[in-house]
């Protein structure tokens, strides 16, 4: 196990992801007031309330510092550009489908070391469905059932499209003409790169703006079991900056790049 997050950490860290959760639950029947930040995204009283539950939990455990969506975003550019080692996280990902209640949201917590996520908590709270990953694998829990998951390797009846309801554009559905297509499936959230790496999904092209506490718990997910996010450029996204590049996320690194 790697040094920087040995099992009982790694314990922590996935009940920090739980209690976040159901604290979103929570609040996911009531009917919030939705405040707009500087950059126009919307923002709520769980997403704060989220975000002070998992930082107070992180620094009980690691001195590592913390990028949050919800932090102070000079202090976030501070930390990415000066630490090799750092948390990130987004307590609520998918903050418009928490608000108008259509669709997955998540929370996002994972450790990047030199641009690389190397360890990722995505948890679901809608479906009660907790993903994370240790050096080698990456697992899902569902109920009382704990299962190792993996990608898929056989696209003999072609390949399963995960797609943003907010990307149905020209670029995205000439990317998809390239390969042979099973199903095309919008779906809110981050989750599609768990689902990706769960093996019920195969590919997610994203050609509009994502930050890094978007992407990164589910990459090392992804990573884990073999798959991999890659920019535009064909080579693998890193974390040198909060804004991401456009992206093709893959469960398996042997799907052909035809972009």
């Amino acid at each position: 196990m790697n040094i920087l997050l040995n099992n009982e950490s790694i314990e922590k860290i996935k009940k920090l992801s739980v209690k976040a959760g159901k604290l979103l639950n929570h609040y996911y029947l009531e009917d919030l007031e939705v405040i707009e930040k500087e950059d126009s995204s919307p923002v709520t009283k769980a997403d704060l309330e989220a975000n002070e539950i998992i930082i107070s939990g992180i620094k009980s455990i690691s001195s590592i510092p913390i990028i949050s969506e919800e932090n102070d975003n000079l202090k976030n550019h501070d930390i990415m550009k000066n630490s090799d080692l750092f948390w990130i996280i987004d307590p609520l990902d998918g903050t418009h489908s928490f608000i108008t209640k259509r669709g997955f949201f998540t929370v996002n917590i994972a450790l990047v070391k030199n641009g690389v996520p190397l360890f990722g908590f995505l948890y679901s709270p809608l479906d009660h469905t907790l993903y994370w990953n240790d050096e080698s694998c990456a697992f899902s829990h569902r109920g009382s059932k704990t299962s190792k998951i993996s990608a898929n390797s056989d696209f003999g009846n072609g390949y399963d499209f995960l797609v943003s309801y907010r990307n149905l554009d020209t670029k995205l559905q000439d990317l998809i003409c390239g390969y042979k297509v099973k199903t095309v499936t919008p779906i809110t959230s981050s989750i599609k790169l768990a689902l990706i790496a769960e093996g019920r999904g195969d590919i997610y092209p994203r050609f509009k703006d994502t930050n890094a506490w978007d992407t990164a718990a589910g990459h090392a997910i992804l990573r884990a079991v073999g798959g991999e996010i890659y920019k535009l450029d064909k080579q693998p996204l890193v974390y040198k900056t909060l804004l991401n590049p456009h992206f093709i996320a893959l469960g398996n690194q042997d799907i052909e790049k035809n972009w």
